[in-house]
Protein backbone atom coordinates (compact mmCIF):
# COMPACT_ATOMS: atom_id res chain seq x y z
CA UNK A 1 0.00 0.00 0.00
CA UNK A 2 1.47 3.26 -1.05
CA UNK A 3 2.24 5.75 1.69
CA UNK A 4 2.70 8.02 -0.84
CA UNK A 5 0.31 11.44 -1.48
CA UNK A 6 -0.46 12.34 -5.15
CA UNK A 7 -1.35 15.16 -6.64
CA UNK A 8 -3.88 15.54 -8.67
CA UNK A 9 -6.56 18.27 -10.83
CA UNK A 10 -10.15 18.21 -9.82
CA UNK A 11 -10.87 17.12 -12.95
CA UNK A 12 -8.97 14.09 -12.77
CA UNK A 13 -10.62 12.57 -10.28
CA UNK A 14 -14.14 13.83 -10.35
CA UNK A 15 -16.82 14.28 -13.19
CA UNK A 16 -18.39 18.08 -13.00
CA UNK A 17 -21.90 18.14 -14.09
CA UNK A 18 -22.51 14.63 -15.22
CA UNK A 19 -26.34 14.93 -16.06
CA UNK A 20 -29.03 16.97 -16.89
CA UNK A 21 -32.97 16.36 -17.14
CA UNK A 22 -34.94 17.25 -19.92
CA UNK A 23 -38.29 16.33 -21.24
CA UNK A 24 -37.23 13.18 -22.15
CA UNK A 25 -37.12 12.11 -19.08
CA UNK A 26 -40.81 12.57 -18.08
CA UNK A 27 -40.16 12.11 -13.96
CA UNK A 28 -44.12 12.22 -12.42
CA UNK A 29 -42.55 14.76 -9.83
CA UNK A 30 -39.28 15.92 -8.81
CA UNK A 31 -37.68 17.19 -5.86
CA UNK A 32 -35.96 20.28 -6.15
CA UNK A 33 -33.22 22.28 -4.50
CA UNK A 34 -32.14 26.06 -4.87
CA UNK A 35 -28.93 27.38 -3.78
CA UNK A 36 -30.43 29.61 -1.28
CA UNK A 37 -31.86 26.23 0.53
CA UNK A 38 -28.39 24.96 1.31
CA UNK A 39 -25.63 26.29 3.41
CA UNK A 40 -22.49 25.04 5.17
CA UNK A 41 -24.30 21.34 3.67
CA UNK A 42 -27.46 21.95 5.87
CA UNK A 43 -30.30 22.12 3.82
CA UNK A 44 -33.28 24.33 5.07
CA UNK A 45 -35.96 22.90 2.29
CA UNK A 46 -36.08 20.62 -0.62
CA UNK A 47 -39.41 21.27 -2.82
CA UNK A 48 -41.71 18.82 -4.17
CA UNK A 49 -42.65 19.30 -7.40
CA UNK A 50 -45.60 17.74 -9.88
CA UNK A 51 -44.65 18.73 -13.59
CA UNK A 52 -48.39 18.45 -14.12
CA UNK A 53 -49.46 20.84 -11.52
CA UNK A 54 -46.46 23.11 -10.54
CA UNK A 55 -44.18 25.61 -12.94
CA UNK A 56 -41.01 23.56 -12.66
CA UNK A 57 -37.77 26.23 -12.46
CA UNK A 58 -36.24 26.75 -15.44
CA UNK A 59 -32.82 26.45 -13.52
CA UNK A 60 -34.18 23.13 -12.11
CA UNK A 61 -31.87 20.93 -14.65
CA UNK A 62 -28.79 19.18 -13.04
CA UNK A 63 -29.25 15.76 -11.95
CA UNK A 64 -27.76 14.52 -8.71
CA UNK A 65 -26.89 11.60 -7.12
CA UNK A 66 -26.17 10.01 -3.73
CA UNK A 67 -22.95 11.13 -2.43
CA UNK A 68 -22.67 14.14 -5.09
CA UNK A 69 -20.92 17.31 -4.05
CA UNK A 70 -23.04 20.45 -5.03
CA UNK A 71 -21.10 23.75 -4.84
CA UNK A 72 -22.76 27.17 -5.60
CA UNK A 73 -20.95 29.03 -8.15
CA UNK A 74 -22.51 32.31 -7.20
CA UNK A 75 -20.95 33.56 -4.34
CA UNK A 76 -18.89 31.52 -3.20
CA UNK A 77 -18.16 32.91 0.13
CA UNK A 78 -21.95 32.51 1.28
CA UNK A 79 -21.07 29.03 1.25
CA UNK A 80 -23.89 27.09 -0.55
CA UNK A 81 -22.71 23.89 -0.91
CA UNK A 82 -23.28 20.52 0.65
CA UNK A 83 -22.14 16.65 0.06
CA UNK A 84 -25.50 14.86 -1.01
CA UNK A 85 -26.37 12.15 1.74
CA UNK A 86 -29.45 9.86 1.24
CA UNK A 87 -30.90 11.63 -1.56
CA UNK A 88 -34.73 11.73 -2.37
CA UNK A 89 -35.83 10.24 -5.34
CA UNK A 90 -35.72 12.58 -8.79
CA UNK A 91 -33.45 14.90 -7.28
CA UNK A 92 -32.61 18.22 -9.38
CA UNK A 93 -30.63 20.90 -8.28
CA UNK A 94 -30.01 24.19 -9.54
CA UNK A 95 -27.88 25.52 -12.29
CA UNK A 96 -26.77 27.84 -10.19
CA UNK A 97 -24.61 24.82 -8.74
CA UNK A 98 -21.98 22.52 -10.23
CA UNK A 99 -22.21 19.23 -9.28
CA UNK A 100 -19.17 16.84 -8.68
CA UNK A 101 -19.28 13.20 -8.90
CA UNK A 102 -16.15 11.32 -7.39
CA UNK A 103 -14.73 8.64 -8.59
CA UNK A 104 -14.26 6.09 -5.94
CA UNK A 105 -11.45 4.42 -7.69
CA UNK A 106 -9.24 7.37 -7.16
CA UNK A 107 -11.28 9.31 -4.03
CA UNK A 108 -13.43 9.38 -1.34
CA UNK A 109 -16.40 11.81 -1.65
CA UNK A 110 -16.12 12.82 1.96
CA UNK A 111 -12.30 13.59 1.44
CA UNK A 112 -12.95 15.92 -1.93
CA UNK A 113 -15.91 17.22 0.06
CA UNK A 114 -13.95 17.96 3.03
CA UNK A 115 -10.79 19.42 1.10
CA UNK A 116 -13.02 21.83 -1.27
CA UNK A 117 -14.92 23.11 1.67
CA UNK A 118 -11.83 24.43 3.06
CA UNK A 119 -11.68 28.20 4.21
CA UNK A 120 -8.49 29.14 1.84
CA UNK A 121 -10.15 27.29 -1.12
CA UNK A 122 -13.36 29.37 -0.82
CA UNK A 123 -11.28 32.34 -0.19
CA UNK A 124 -9.82 31.50 -3.58
CA UNK A 125 -12.62 30.74 -5.54
CA UNK A 126 -14.17 34.17 -4.14
CA UNK A 127 -11.26 36.19 -5.49
CA UNK A 128 -11.68 34.68 -8.44
CA UNK A 129 -15.17 35.38 -8.83
CA UNK A 130 -15.25 38.75 -7.92
CA UNK A 131 -13.05 39.31 -11.28
CA UNK A 132 -15.80 38.02 -13.04
CA UNK A 133 -17.34 39.80 -15.88
CA UNK A 134 -20.75 38.82 -15.08
CA UNK A 135 -23.36 41.19 -13.02
CA UNK A 136 -22.21 39.30 -10.07
CA UNK A 137 -19.36 37.89 -8.40
CA UNK A 138 -19.38 33.93 -9.57
CA UNK A 139 -17.24 31.01 -10.90
CA UNK A 140 -17.36 28.64 -13.56
CA UNK A 141 -17.07 25.30 -13.26
CA UNK A 142 -13.62 24.80 -15.10
CA UNK A 143 -12.61 26.53 -11.79
CA UNK A 144 -13.57 24.63 -9.73
CA UNK A 145 -12.36 21.73 -12.03
CA UNK A 146 -8.72 23.24 -12.12
CA UNK A 147 -7.88 23.38 -8.05
CA UNK A 148 -5.31 20.80 -7.23
CA UNK A 149 -5.72 18.48 -4.86
CA UNK A 150 -3.33 15.69 -3.06
CA UNK A 151 -4.54 12.73 -2.24
CA UNK A 152 -3.13 9.50 -0.21
CA UNK A 153 -4.20 6.17 -1.00
CA UNK A 154 -8.13 5.57 -0.35
CA UNK A 155 -7.59 3.50 3.19
CA UNK A 156 -6.34 6.86 4.73
CA UNK A 157 -8.26 8.84 2.67
CA UNK A 158 -11.50 6.71 4.68
CA UNK A 159 -9.32 7.15 7.73
CA UNK A 160 -9.03 11.06 7.99
CA UNK A 161 -12.64 11.53 5.97
CA UNK A 162 -13.94 9.22 9.43
CA UNK A 163 -12.31 11.59 11.70
CA UNK A 164 -13.65 14.82 10.54
CA UNK A 165 -17.06 13.57 9.76
CA UNK A 166 -16.98 12.48 13.93
CA UNK A 167 -15.74 15.98 14.55
CA UNK A 168 -18.39 17.54 12.26
CA UNK A 169 -21.48 15.48 13.92
CA UNK A 170 -20.01 16.18 17.51
CA UNK A 171 -20.03 19.85 16.24
CA UNK A 172 -24.05 19.51 15.29
CA UNK A 173 -25.03 17.93 18.24
CA UNK A 174 -23.33 20.96 20.35
CA UNK A 175 -25.21 23.18 17.72
CA UNK A 176 -28.56 21.49 18.54
CA UNK A 177 -28.10 21.35 22.80
CA UNK A 178 -27.33 25.10 22.35
CA UNK A 179 -30.83 25.83 20.25
CA UNK A 180 -32.45 23.78 22.75
CA UNK A 181 -31.01 25.67 25.78
CA UNK A 182 -32.07 28.84 24.04
CA UNK A 183 -35.45 27.63 23.38
CA UNK A 184 -35.72 26.61 26.63
CA UNK A 185 -34.42 29.53 28.54
CA UNK A 186 -36.98 31.67 26.24
CA UNK A 187 -40.08 29.49 27.41
CA UNK A 188 -39.36 29.35 31.02
CA UNK A 189 -37.83 32.22 32.36
CA UNK A 190 -40.13 34.76 30.24
CA UNK A 191 -38.02 36.63 28.56
CA UNK A 192 -35.09 37.85 30.79
CA UNK A 193 -32.84 39.15 29.14
CA UNK A 194 -29.64 37.53 31.14
CA UNK A 195 -29.57 35.27 34.12
CA UNK A 196 -26.26 33.61 35.74
CA UNK A 197 -26.35 30.12 36.66
CA UNK A 198 -23.66 28.63 39.09
CA UNK A 199 -23.35 25.09 38.85
CA UNK A 200 -20.40 22.11 39.62
CA UNK A 201 -18.36 20.98 36.61
CA UNK A 202 -17.55 17.52 36.36
CA UNK A 203 -14.20 18.23 37.91
CA UNK A 204 -16.27 20.11 41.18
CA UNK A 205 -15.35 23.24 39.99
CA UNK A 206 -17.69 26.22 40.25
CA UNK A 207 -18.38 27.94 36.98
CA UNK A 208 -20.29 30.80 36.22
CA UNK A 209 -22.56 30.27 32.59
CA UNK A 210 -23.53 33.78 31.22
CA UNK A 211 -27.06 32.88 29.74
CA UNK A 212 -28.36 35.47 26.81
CA UNK A 213 -30.84 35.38 24.24
CA UNK A 214 -28.23 35.70 21.58
CA UNK A 215 -25.27 34.25 23.24
CA UNK A 216 -25.25 30.44 24.64
CA UNK A 217 -22.76 28.15 24.34
CA UNK A 218 -22.10 25.35 26.96
CA UNK A 219 -20.52 21.74 26.88
CA UNK A 220 -21.80 18.62 26.57
CA UNK A 221 -20.26 17.59 29.98
CA UNK A 222 -22.55 19.95 32.05
CA UNK A 223 -25.68 19.10 29.99
CA UNK A 224 -27.15 16.97 32.71
CA UNK A 225 -26.07 19.28 35.56
CA UNK A 226 -27.42 22.27 34.20
CA UNK A 227 -31.09 20.53 33.61
CA UNK A 228 -31.26 19.90 37.03
CA UNK A 229 -30.37 23.41 38.45
CA UNK A 230 -32.96 24.67 36.28
CA UNK A 231 -35.89 22.50 37.75
CA UNK A 232 -34.49 23.44 40.94
CA UNK A 233 -34.80 26.76 40.10
CA UNK A 234 -38.17 27.45 37.64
Amino acid sequence: MSLEWETFELNDICILNKSSYSKKDDWKFINYLDTKNITKGKINEIKYLNPNEDTIPSRAKRKVENKDIIYSTVRPNQEHYGLIENAPENLLVSTGFTTITVDTRKAIPEFVYYFITQNHITESLQTIAEQSTTSYPSIRPSNIGDLIISLPNLHTQKKISSILTNIEHKIKVNENINNNFNTLFQKTLWGKKNIFITTRCFFEKSVNFKVSNTYILYSIIFFNTICKKIKCTV
